[in-house]
């Protein structure tokens, strides 16, 4: 009889024991992670490396696209200004004359614009900015102080010797700061005359090279003119 009542209980509690069990024992096991090979890695820098170069070939063609326009525009417009000046010439209404004129200086400051924006987006830079300073803002310190300098630097028997290094020093800083400017227009036009097929464009890129070559030769020479005025005077010092 108690024989029989242990198999009846075992029987009862034995699938939840088990169960129990069985639920404990099952262990989550994560997701497998999806891992990039080295060649997959390689196709999806491709990829995006050939994005990058296509977009720099279509802002280089956008870019000689423009330049083209520009390029016929200027011949235009000389072109235009060359007529005006003949006409200007034969004219003797002084009324007619002075309409001619305010023609005239119109289309002289619209070549002036359009060869400005030609040299900014060939060359990256305008090349008349070259030769000018910038004007600072003005400033009353440093105004008074420009009056009283004079004077200080004779009370301190400052002497033309040290003025004279200072002014080439800081001739060498100006035009060495010049200088990749002008390297990075020449490198900026030479690619476009590299590419252009446009006749036109290619006549304005030319005269353009011509005159930065001709800017970064004067820029060197100063800058070598600097150097050897410093040099001496760094000698005579010894």
């Amino acid at each position: 009889m108690k024989l029989t009542i242990r198999v009846l209980l075992l029987l009862v509690f034995a699938p939840v024991t088990w169960a129990q069990v069985a639920q404990e024992s099952i262990a989550v096991e994560p997701a497998p992670q999806t891992q990039f090979t080295g060649s997959e890695s390689a196709a999806s820098q491709f990829k995006s490396d050939n994005k990058v170069n296509a977009l720099a070939v279509e802002d280089l063609d956008s870019t000689i696209l423009t330049l083209g326009t520009l390029a016929s525009l200027k011949l235009e417009l000389q072109a235009d200004i060359e007529k005006l000046n003949l006409r200007l010439r034969e004219t003797e209404s002084n009324s007619r004359k002075k309409d001619l004129l305010a023609q005239l200086e119109r289309l002289e400051q619209d070549l002036k614009t359009t060869s400005q924006n030609i040299q900014q987006i060939a060359a990256g830079a305008d090349i008349s900015s070259l030769r000018s300073k910038e004007q600072p803002a003005f400033n009353f310190q440093e105004e008074l102080f420009s009056l009283l300098e004079p004077a200080m630097k004779e009370m301190k028997d400052m002497t033309s010797h040290v003025r004279q290094k200072t002014q080439q020093r800081d001739r060498l800083a100006y035009y060495s700061g010049k200088l990749p400017t002008t390297e990075r227009a020449i490198t900026n036009i030479e690619s476009l005359l590299a590419q252009t097929q446009d006749a036109t464009l290619t006549i304005t890129l030319q005269s353009m090279l011509e005159a930065w070559v001709k800017q970064r030769t004067f820029l060197k020479s100063e800058i070598q003119s600097a150097n050897l005025q410093l040099n001496k005077l760094e000698k005579a010092e010894t």
